[in-house]
């Protein structure tokens, strides 16, 4: 069955990611001022410098995946050494796929669509 797909507009997901860079006191269930429902659902930062943000809208029957650029200023060194020298994974990486299967069981549990967004960092999260 073909589902119809209400995706965010540019706009919309433009603001879903400066909300979350920005916003520092996101708390789960905060309404996000956009012309919608979106809510945050869930927030996840981690030590290793991993941050993401889950929102919901009802309305339109989204889950929007959002990570923030690291908070690391050597995370792009450990990064190449941990690919390039161990091909494996570096701590970000591990904590953005983690985070990305509670948005998958998120979206399955709501029937509802995934995306995701990010900038700069975020954005190769994505």
């Amino acid at each position: 069955m073909i589902k119809v797909d209400n995706r965010p507009i540019d706009q919309e997901y433009a603001q879903l990611v400066e909300c979350a860079y920005y916003k520092k006191d996101l708390k789960v269930g905060d309404n996000i001022k956009l012309n919608s429902d979106w809510r945050v659902h869930c927030y996840e930062e981690r030590s290793q410098g991993y941050c993401g943000v889950i929102y919901v809208s009802k309305n339109t029957k989204q889950v929007v995946l959002v990570h923030q650029e690291t908070s690391l200023p050597n995370y792009v060194i450990n990064w190449s050494l941990y690919q390039r020298v161990g091909n494996r994974l570096g701590a970000q990486q591990e904590a953005a796929f983690s985070f990305l299967k509670v948005a998958i069981k998120v979206a399955q549990d709501l029937d509802f669509h995934l995306s995701f967004a990010g900038y700069f960092w975020g954005g190769f999260f994505s």
